[in-house]
C-alpha cells in the first residue's frame, strides 16, 4: 500500500498454485487484483453547490454502480465507489468529513 499525497493506493497481485505428485507446487499465471484507492476529506458547502447535494450524488454513484474516474496526484479510471462513509460533526454545517 502506497500513500500518495495522503490516499492509500493498494496494487495487489494472486498468484495460482497448483499442487504436484513431487516436489512443490507449480504456479501457472499471475493475476492483478482491482486496486484500491482511499480518500479522506471535507465535504463542505461551496457557493455554488450545497454539500447535501455533492453527498446525494457520491452516494448515487455508488448505488447505480457508475464508472468513475479519480484525479489528484494519480488519475485512476473505471472505478467505482465500493465503501462511503460520513462523519456528521457539529463543527462542518451541512457537511461530512
Amino acid at each position: 500500500m502506497a500513500l500518495v499525497n495522503n490516499n492509500y493506493v493498494l496494487a495487489e497481485t494472486e498468484s495460482t498454485s497448483h499442487p504436484v505428485e513431487t516436489g512443490i507446487d507449480i504456479t501457472d499465471h499471475v493475476q492483478r487484483k482491482p486496486i484500491t484507492l482511499s480518500v479522506s476529506g471535507v465535504i463542505a458547502d461551496t457557493s455554488s453547490k450545497k454539500a447535501t447535494d455533492i453527498i446525494n450524488n457520491i452516494k448515487k454513484l455508488q448505488t447505480e454502480g457508475s464508472l468513475i474516474k479519480y484525479v489528484g496526484r494519480v488519475s485512476i479510471g473505471n472505478m467505482q465507489i465500493q465503501s462511503f462513509t460520513c462523519d456528521y460533526e457539529y463543527t462542518n454545517k451541512g457537511g461530512c468529513s
